[in-house]
């Protein structure tokens, strides 16, 4: 993963954007990596926090 990143809280909202290919989507159980791009969406390792 390279580039400027994003991060989306729970399904929705961006905290921050900038105009890059990619963007780190944060849900409660998963890792998203996303490109609007092609709008791919891949699931990354599941992160462990407490809720």
């Amino acid at each position: 993963m390279s580039g400027y990143f994003y991060t989306i809280i729970d399904k929705g909202k961006t905290t921050e954007s900038s105009p890059t290919n990619k963007g780190t989507y944060i849900t409660r159980k998963k890792l998203i990596e996303f490109n609007p791009k092609t709008q791919w969406i891949s699931y990354q390792k599941p992160l462990n926090y407490a809720t």
